[in-house]
């Protein structure tokens, strides 16, 4: 996991766990527990991690001390600042009258932020854009969008925003990391937990013989329930866009129809 990071946007390993000594686990355990690797065996507090890539973003390493004494430190978001910036550059973008200036105002404050070199409205076409008929500039800045609001919530809402399922969601099958780093994985090679509890390896152990992995070697995590694990995602975009309205609402409101398809 570690190697992973390197020489990666900083964005990344402020939003996965890396086992660097850095991340916590349980801030004020004796001694201060990091982390070290996934919750295959779901022995954390905030569940397993079937996928290999813990979640670091939000993650309360205070959070046996904080909630019994209702001490919570986190502050509740009503409304990312970033997302702001990152909405106007897109407008701006979409409009075509983007220019380094909006830029510098807006998502280069973010890259700022970590140490990442400007956005340029000239930024040059990348073959892991994810979009063929648009521009750079606008893929670039919905890369952006992807990177720096990632695991808040956003990503379905702007698929859908975009109409982008055709390119993002249909056919695709999404996988975890490597399983073969974690085979003959033992917690007593690392510290702090030189005597971990025999008990969670042994399941951790378990756990990872058990999981299924696609012929690249990687986690497959919804093999056994997406379509088999090869078929990917099914989004019918002639209706998937929309939710099926109630049928409690149509009935109490006879001129509701239902939307196409459902």
């Amino acid at each position: 996991m570690l190697s992973m990071a390197l020489d990666r946007d900083p964005r990344l390993e402020q939003t996965i766990q890396i086992n660097d000594k850095k991340h916590y686990r349980w801030e004020k355990a004796i001694p201060t527990n990091y982390f070290i690797a996934p919750a295959f065996d779901a022995g954390d507090a905030e569940g397993s991690c079937p996928t290999g890539y813990q979640t670091y973003k939000g993650h309360n390493f205070r959070y046996a001390i904080a909630r019994p004494a209702g001490q919570g430190l986190q502050a509740l978001i009503y409304y990312r600042y970033g997302e702001i910036l990152l909405s106007y550059a897109e407008a701006k973008a979409e409009l075509g009258t983007l220019t380094q200036a909006d830029l510098d105002r807006s998502i280069n404050k973010l890259r700022q932020r970590v140490a990442m070199p400007p956005l340029r409205t000239d930024v040059a076409i990348d073959p892991n854009f994810e979009f063929a008929n648009l521009t750079a500039v606008i893929q670039a800045v919905r890369r952006e969008r992807k990177v720096e609001l990632a695991c808040e919530g956003f990503r379905v809402d702007d698929i859908f925003r975009w109409a982008a399922a055709t390119e993002l969601i249909v056919g695709k099958v999404p996988v975890g990391a490597k399983k073969a780093q974690w085979i003959d994985f033992k917690f007593s090679d690392f510290l702090p937990e030189s005597q971990p509890d025999l008990g969670r390896q042994l399941v951790f152990t378990q756990r990872i013989a058990a999981l299924e992995t696609d012929n690249a070697g990687y986690i497959s995590i919804y093999k056994n329930t997406l379509n088999g694990g090869t078929q990917g995602y099914r989004f019918r975009i002639n209706r998937d866009y929309l939710d099926p309205i109630p049928t409690n609402q149509l009935t109490l409101n006879p001129k509701l129809k239902q939307n196409p398809g459902w």
